[in-house]
């Protein structure tokens, strides 16, 4: 963490600075996950825990940014003031409809709607920043982006693994098209043990949906409907294995509250980091959700879900709570030295 920090400290001390911001900011970000999943015979589970996410750094010609910070993740019932502390060093190059990011920056606002399909949503929790590079094209009727994430670099006692990851959606008029893609590369350690193999993971989900809000009397209300293709692979044990199925979402919002219903019907799919229950050839997941408070700074929801398979149901309740902080000064006819 230490070299982090003197490289950014050195880019700073580089900079010629004309009436640029000196910016920074505090997250917090509660979470309370109660999971009942004995009933299909998967692990319940019970993920509670804060962050505390302070940045600081400088914005260029209002342009160029490079912050650093760190992510000090608690969880509740260890004795430790922090369980991890994740170190926030990154540029942010962003004009127009552009943006680019690299180092290790936050998944929120980036990657933190990809599909739960694909991607389990526990990752916000204990693995809150993006390290790699993101690259990601916005419009009015367009965005989409296409990220690397470096998981971790091979060593004796770690394999070398890493995300490609893309995800876009074009809207036109009522009706949009929307998309997600992971690779997952499991890789090798050094010296590995005979009964160890390289994995690659790969899965695509793809909608095509109507956005009703317009000619509703709700706040939102939107329907698609679409698939996920997957395929996975054991270096040495078993070539590609392939598996598909269809997917139809419908939600719907009024005020602060809101429905969302997500209906799997398919080949048992083998998915590396997302969601168990897409192993399941039929599988349905209702969210009941309430968000009490939602502003620029604060927000809350909570969340009743429950997913249905085939003779169980399980259910699980979340708390989310998000509170940030932050302010920009003007620097003027400034050089560091």
């Amino acid at each position: 963490m230490k070299r982090f920090y003197l490289t950014v400290i050195l880019m700073l001390c580089l900079i010629q600075i004309k009436a640029q911001m000196l910016e920074w900011d505090v997250g917090f970000f509660g979470f309370v996950d109660n999971r009942e999943y004995a009933a299909s015979g998967r692990e319940s589970a019970t993920f509670l825990g804060t962050q505390l996410s302070p940045e600081v750094g400088l914005l260029v010609d209002s342009t160029h940014r490079i912050r650093f910070g760190m992510n000090l993740l608690h969880e509740f019932g260890t004795k430790q003031f922090s369980n991890k502390i994740s170190p926030t060093v990154y540029y942010n190059y962003q004009k127009d409809h552009i943006s680019f990011y690299m180092g290790a920056f936050p998944r929120r606002g980036l990657t933190d709607d990809f599909s739960r399909a694909l991607l389990s949503d526990t990752l916000i929790y204990f693995r809150p920043n993006h390290t790699g590079l993101l690259f990601k094209v916005e419009k009015p009727l367009l965005n989409q982006n296409i990220w690397i994430d470096w998981v971790s670099k091979q060593s004796v006692d770690q394999r070398e693994q890493f995300m490609v990851g893309a995800s876009g959606k074009v809207q036109l008029g009522m009706f949009f098209v929307a998309h997600d893609a992971l690779l997952w590369h499991n890789a090798l350690p050094d010296n590995p043990p005979e009964d160890m193999h390289l994995q690659d993971n790969v899965a695509i989900t793809a909608q095509v949906g109507i956005d009703m809000t317009k000619i509703s009397d709700l706040d939102s209300l939107t329907f698609g409907v679409g698939g996920i293709l997957s395929a996975d692979r054991l270096r040495g044990v078993y070539d590609w294995k392939g598996a598909r199925g269809a997917l139809i979402e419908v939600h719907g919002a009024y005020r602060s509250f809101f429905v969302h219903n997500t209906f799997y019907v398919g080949d048992r799919q083998a998915l590396a980091l997302g969601d168990d229950f897409y192993s399941e050839k039929l599988y349905n997941r209702l969210d009941l959700g309430w968000s009490p408070l939602r502003n620029k700074r604060f927000s809350a929801k909570l969340i009743a879900s429950f997913h249905f398979t085939a003779g169980a149901i399980d259910n699980q309740q979340t708390l989310l709570l998000r509170y940030n902080i932050g302010s920009a000064h003007l620097l003027k006819n400034t050089r560091f030295k």
